[in-house]
């Protein structure tokens, strides 16, 4: 996760990194958060986090992407291709309809994503205050 964060957090420079375990852990106990995992044999190369939630302007269930990677070595080989695929067809099961997911402007993410049929709907932006 350490490298996660170096390579993809706007925040890398400000804030110590400490995730909240226990919450990740009860959110998914409420099936209000899914973690996913792709691994080489019994290498683990990589993991995605989705929140779930109904939408609070209609009666449908989004998932939110929390973060995704997979370690360097392993991209552009169809891990990464895997991995999504997989968390579609889970999350559909779990009566998923929508699912959003973020990758920073430059990433090689965008254009994975462009081919598994994502759109590209909004841009976010973030200022530090």
């Amino acid at each position: 996760m350490q490298m996660h964060k170096v390579e993809t957090s706007f925040f890398a420079d400000k804030y110590k990194f400490e995730p909240n375990i226990n919450q990740y852990v009860t959110l998914e106990e409420n099936d209000q958060f899914k973690f996913f995992t792709i691994y080489n044999d019994w290498e683990l190369i990589g993991y995605a986090g989705y929140w779930l939630y109904k939408h609070q302007h209609c009666d449908i269930v989004i998932a939110s992407q929390d973060g995704i990677y997979l370690k360097k070595e392993y991209r552009k080989r169809g891990h990464g291709k895997q991995l999504i695929e997989f968390i579609d067809q889970v999350l559909c099961a779990f009566c998923v309809e929508f699912v959003t997911a973020a990758a920073p402007i430059k990433s090689e993410l965008n254009h994975l994503y462009t081919k598994q049929g994502y759109d590209v709907v909004d841009q976010q932006f973030f200022k530090r205050t």
